[in-house]
Order: C-alpha cells, then sequence, then structure tokens
C-alpha cells in the first residue's frame, strides 16, 4: 500500500499545474495516518477512536478539510508539498507535525477568523 502511495507522489513531479484539494487531503491524511499508527503511542490512539488506518482517515481527513474551512486552497503549494514528504520516521518529541515540510503550511492561505496552520493543529 505505502509504494502504491510514494508512486503516485513521484508521478506528480512529472505533472504540470497543481493538486486538486481532495487528492491533496487524502495523500496528506495517508501519510500522517501511517505515521500516526506507526509512531503513536497505543493508549492514545484508542482514546482518540483511532485502532486502524481506515479509521485515522476517516477521522483525520474530516478534520483536516473542516479545520481550514474558510482558508484559500493552493494547488501548485499543494503539489509542492507532496513532492516534498518523505517516507514517515517518527520524531522523538511525538509531534508528528514535524513529518511535514514547510511548505505544507503553505498549502492553505488567506484564512478567515484564524483558521489554518498546521503548527497548531
Amino acid at each position: 500500500m505505502r509504494w502504491i502511495r510514494w508512486t503516485l507522489i513521484a508521478g506528480l513531479a512529472a505533472c504540470g499545474g497543481g493538486v486538486e484539494q481532495d487528492e491533496f487531503v487524502t495523500m496528506y491524511t495517508d501519510h500522517y495516518c501511517e505515521a500516526w499508527l506507526d509512531c503513536g503511542v497505543t493508549a492514545t490512539q484508542q482514546f482518540d477512536g483511532i485502532d486502524s488506518i481506515e479509521e485515522c482517515k476517516a477521522l483525520e481527513g474530516d478534520a483536516l478539510t473542516a479545520g481550514w474551512a474558510g482558508c484559500k486552497y493552493k494547488k501548485r503549494r499543494a503539489k509542492q508539498c507532496l513532492e516534498s514528504l518523505l517516507p514517515p520516521t517518527c520524531p522523538e518529541d511525538g509531534n508528528l507535525n514535524q513529518i511535514f515540510p514547510p511548505i505544507c503550511t503553505e498549502v492553505w492561505v488567506d484564512c478567515v477568523g484564524g483558521q489554518g496552520t498546521i503548527e497548531g493543529e
């Protein structure tokens, strides 16, 4: 499953333009959930109701989309974010937001109501 996602990300480099928001949310969430399940503490996962990759994707994908409501989506920055992703490694301090390159903080901009910081999730 992981090799398919990395093949898709590599394929983005060959395409011009940007990435549609739905596709970005799916790929971004896949990356986050892989790291969450590989690096997360089992008790925390169970408390959050996340026991599988499917549950994580459903919960985190909806939360990601809702959290960025009111922001402008930048397709080319999304593409750059996905192209910059490396296979997830577990940060020592447990902060999974560190697995995303800085360009990923620029995918949603001009947010209304203070929405829109990946670091502040």
